[in-house]
Formats: C-alpha cells, structure tokens, sequence
C-alpha cells in the first residue's frame, strides 16, 4: 500500500497577481506500483491552480522558481518516489525497507523551469 501527497509551490515575480498563481496538491487514496518505470497518477486533485497538472505530469506555463514536495507512506520492501525534470532524477522519498511495519519519507525539490517543462513522479 502507498499514500501519496504532493504539494506544488511557485514563486511569482511581484508584478504578478495572485489570479495567475500556479500550484497543484494531489494524493494517491491507496495504490500499489510495481515498476519503477511508471509515472504516478493522482487519484484524487486537491487544487490545480493555473490548470498545469493533468493528473500524472505537470507543465511549466511559465518560468519560475517552483517547490515541489512529496510524502510517502509505504509498508512495502525497496520502495521510494522520485521526482523528475523530463528524465533528470531531482530527489527520492526512500522510506527504507518497510515491511511489515509502515515507514514514510518526504523530500522536496527546489527547480527552475521554463515554459514547457514537465515535473513528474516515479
């Protein structure tokens, strides 16, 4: 079993309102992934402001500072989330070995990205 949060932050320049902020919150109910090759899909979106989440990839509508942060909970052996920039690996969430007993783990990631980029989870 595998929970799943994910919270998006984007530092906007000053000149910019507030009705353009970007920013999504997304989690996983429960789900297993068996290869670490999949992209990890939000089951459940919180909030998608600036519509840049599609529910498994997220889009860089404009450049900027962004924060992403992930949480995970697991009571599975050798299980971890990684965060990417396209196929650059930015971090890991590695609760360990798990079993039987549940461990989590959280990481961030602090990223520039320009207009078209895309930050997923692995």
């Amino acid at each position: 079993m595998l929970h799943l949060l994910i919270i998006l932050f984007n530092t906007q320049l000053p000149s910019m309102s507030l009705i353009s902020a970007v920013g999504f919150t997304t989690r996983l109910r429960s789900a297993t992934y068996s290869s670490s090759s999949s992209i990890i899909q939000g089951s459940e979106i919180f909030y998608n402001g600036g519509k840049a989440y599609n529910g498994t990839v997220f889009t860089s509508p404009s450049p900027g500072l962004y924060l992403f942060y992930v949480s995970v909970m697991t009571n599975t052996r050798n299980s971890g989330i990684r965060i990417y920039k396209k196929s650059q690996q930015l971090t890991l969430a590695w609760p360990g070995m798990g079993s039987p007993q549940y461990n989590g783990a959280s990481t961030s990631a602090a990223v520039w990205l320009d207009v078209g980029d895309q930050v997923f989870n692995q």
